[in-house]
């Protein structure tokens, strides 16, 4: 598939070995007017090894000025998403000359960023970044938010290779921190967020905890307080509880009621205490939601909607769509059927994307939701 627009192009390869899937896209691409060009490559775990490779030989064979992108558990390329079969997407954006910049690896400060990309900064302030990050990174929530501090703004999301490796593209091949593209002020962009679940119940504060186990809640048994607002037996319903129950964490600040669900793993039926898939603090103030498919599209049409209106006619150069890796199997079911509403509701546009472990949009980490970043 090629894209519409003259300004940007999205080419994919499936099911073949990396040198013909990469000269397969290269045909498709074809001869590029000489431009200044970023080419966002995201490809699927079997080319996770040879990601290398691939960017080595699009290096000869396309003239783009700078690579991004990653391996991944699954991909988006315009209508279609692959995951288990050798697949690998691009997309070939072009941008104003001095616009764009390389986002080094940051593994544990910002002293690469300041070596490579301090002066550009200092010209294109504020600038938005693109990024991809690694999971395994246990500084991760701070490397986000001092980069946040000195870029402007932040979006992308983890990496989510099932392999032992995560890498990432950014100029060389990485892995391990945080890197990506930086772009000026130069370069319009749009973007929105959809969460995939419904609260339930009040909020409430955690009043005892021990590390990730969540032991009291308003000074009642966490359990309890849970079933209490969902509504669910601990005695009867407990794949229910792990499989459809969240306890989310509203986002500081946030003016539109954002907030971070995290999975139940574990629950002790004697203690009635539950554990999260993050940290626990006494003080913290969390609630729990329910996965729900139905709500889950009718929010992401709504933020489509939002996004077409801020549009005010202008049209879409090109897009990419990070969607966490659970909401295809969760909430959309069929492969294509979350792509397909993005295009129901704003027509086709080259697009590109990822299944992530973790979402960023507006300087934050999500989880379970879906980050569209529009160029126009």
């Amino acid at each position: 598939m090629t894209g519409k627009q003259d300004l940007f192009k999205v080419v994919h390869a499936v099911g073949l070995d990396w040198k013909t899937a990469v000269d397969s896209c290269v045909e498709e691409i074809g001869p590029l007017t000489r431009a200044d060009r970023v080419g966002f490559i995201y490809a699927t775990d079997a080319f996770a090894g040879v990601l290398p490779d691939i960017v080595a030989e699009l290096r000869k064979k396309v003239d783009v000025t700078l690579w991004v992108g990653t391996a991944a558990n699954g991909i988006i390329s315009g209508a279609n998403e692959y995951a288990l079969e050798p697949a690998l997407t691009i997309m070939v954006g072009t941008f104003p000359w001095h616009s764009f910049c390389y986002l080094p690896r940051l593994v544990d400060n910002m002293a690469p960023l300041r070596a490579s990309a301090g002066n550009w900064l200092l010209k294109n302030d504020p600038a938005t970044a693109f990024i991809h990050a690694d999971p395994r990174n246990h500084r991760l929530s701070r490397l986000l938010k001092t980069l946040a501090g000195r870029v402007g703004f932040l979006l992308g999301g983890l990496t989510s290779s099932r392999g032992d490796h995560q890498p990432q593209v950014a100029g060389t091949i990485t892995e391990g921190g945080v890197s990506g593209v930086l772009f000026g002020p130069e370069v319009t962009m749009l973007t929105g967020l959809a969460q995939g679940c419904t609260p339930v119940g009040p909020l409430r504060t955690v009043t005892g905890a021990d590390g990730y186990v969540a032991v009291s809640i308003d000074n009642k048994p966490s359990l309890s307080v849970l079933c209490e607002d969902t509504g669910l037996d601990p005695k009867t319903d407990l794949d229910r509880v792990r499989n459809d129950i969240l306890v989310a964490f509203p986002v500081e600040g946030s003016d539109t009621g954002d907030y971070t669900p995290r999975d139940i793993t574990s629950v002790d039926q004697r203690r009635m205490w539950f554990a999260a898939s993050r940290s626990v603090d006494v003080g913290d103030t969390v609630f729990f939601c329910r996965r729900d498919p139905a709500a889950a599209e009718v929010e992401l049409r709504e933020m489509l909607r939002k996004l077409k209106t801020r549009l005010e006619g202008r049209i879409i150069k090109g897009g990419v769509y990070v969607s966490h890796v659970t909401r295809r199997e969760t909430l959309f079911g069929e492969s294509g059927s979350e792509v397909a509403i993005l295009r129901e509701e704003l027509g086709e546009f080259p697009l590109v994307g990822f299944m992530a472990k973790g979402e960023i949009c507006n300087n934050r980490f999500y989880s379970y939701t879906g980050v569209l970043t529009l160029f126009v």
